[in-house]
């Protein structure tokens, strides 16, 4: 392993994103220790997904720098995908295989063994063990999502990125997630959960981020935070009023 760059799990510092003309992450300095739950909010092109995307080496950023478990994010990519699970806006699945189909060729590809339990009970924690024999592509958006959660996290990973992972879930698969959640919290997994659903997105949280125009208006312990009251501290932050 390499040598630790910082005493956090994962470090940004100075962390730029620009999309031609378009300065999405502009600055963004940011510290997470191994075992918070983040909740990420930002109104739509605040650069929550464009984050999100950096730290799981899909795209690069710009300027600044990054370390994820020790690692640097520029020259040590396979050891940082490693310790990622992302859900993302895609669900990557093969629609014309089966749910199990699925979820095997992903077992297979991180080299998991005994995959078949492992599978069985991550199906049953999100409450569709009984349509891993049914093809994706006959499935409902909030059910594949559901196989997309299970997917994220078939390998165990150490740190979870959720981009958006309410999306398509009825109360019941909220319930799901929520718990999963704080399964994985008792684990000490680190987690990013981004999400425009306020009262969701705080269920399980210790920290809260709030971004706008590509800026960090928020960062903050959930404890500093007056939960019942959040709604309007959120509305005043992205637009740019400061709150007392």
């Amino acid at each position: 392993m390499a040598e630790q760059l910082n005493n956090s799990y994962i470090h940004i510092e100075n962390l730029s994103k620009s999309f031609g003309f378009n300065k999405v992450l502009d600055g963004i300095n940011l510290q997470f220790e191994k075992g918070d739950i983040v909740a990420l909010f930002g109104p739509n092109g605040a650069g929550k997904t464009t984050l999100i995307r950096i730290l799981s080496t899909i795209i690069k950023g710009d300027e600044g720098s990054i370390s994820i478990s020790g690692f640097d994010i520029k020259n040590e990519v396979q050891n940082i995908r490693n310790e990622l699970g992302l859900l993302s806006h895609e669900n990557f699945l093969y629609q014309n295989l089966t749910v199990s189909e699925n979820l095997i060729f992903f077992a297979k590809l991180y080299k998991i063994k005994n995959h078949e339990e492992s599978i069985s009970k991550k199906l049953n924690s999100i409450g569709i063990y009984s349509k891993r024999n049914e093809l994706v592509r006959n499935l409902s958006s909030g059910m594949k999502q559901r196989v997309s959660v299970v997917r994220t996290l078939i390998h165990d990973p150490n740190i979870v990125l959720l981009d958006e992972p309410f999306v398509g879930l009825d109360i019941e698969g909220c319930e799901y997630l929520l718990q999963i959640l704080s399964d994985l919290k008792k684990e000490n997994k680190t987690i990013i959960v981004t999400t425009h659903d306020l009262k969701l997105g705080l269920h399980e949280c210790n920290k809260v981020i709030v971004i706008s125009n590509g800026k960090i208006r928020l960062n903050e312990s959930i404890e500093n935070i007056d939960v019942s009251c959040f709604e309007g501290t959120y509305k005043s932050l992205i637009a740019n009023r400061i709150i007392p």
